[in-house]
């Protein structure tokens, strides 16, 4: 059994000519959930505030958007920058141990991004997926397809 379909070369054409689907600012409003709530999460004063998008490189990536901890901020006692400050925050770290065999003790893990991530999946998945399908049955309309 065969069809033949008539118009195709019409649809493929109008396919070719679609611009790139810009998605960014479906992206960012999926991912502003998770800052939120990473923020509200997180105890440290210093690492809340820069929890936000990563801007740095958007232009070589246009339909990416990064979430985390913005560089290179030092905190009030010029030892650790924000980021590394965070890492310590979320994950921990282990018991110190000095040369002499003493030890400094640890800092607990509190973490703040991986929950926020785990509570908004389903909301991000749904605000991405309908955005997307938007996107495209605008730009389909519009080349009538």
């Amino acid at each position: 059994m065969s069809a033949k379909v008539k118009g195709i070369g019409d649809v493929v054409k109008a396919f070719n000519n679609m611009k790139e689907l810009e998605v960014k600012d479906v992206l960012r409003s999926a991912g502003q959930g998770i800052i939120n709530a990473a923020r509200a999460n997180c105890k440290n004063h210093y690492v809340k505030p820069q929890i936000d998008f990563i801007t740095k490189n958007e232009d070589k990536y246009p339909n990416t958007v990064l979430l985390g901890i913005k560089g290179g901020n030092k905190n009030g006692s010029n030892t650790l920058t924000v980021p590394a400050m965070a890492v310590i925050e979320e994950f921990g770290t282990a018991v110190r141990v000095r040369k002499d065999g003493s030890t400094t003790g640890y800092v607990a893990a509190r973490p703040f991004m991986r929950p926020a991530v785990d509570s908004n999946r389903e909301r991000v998945t749904k605000i991405i997926k309908e955005g997307i399908t938007d996107k495209i049955e605008k730009q389909a309309k519009t080349n009538n397809l």
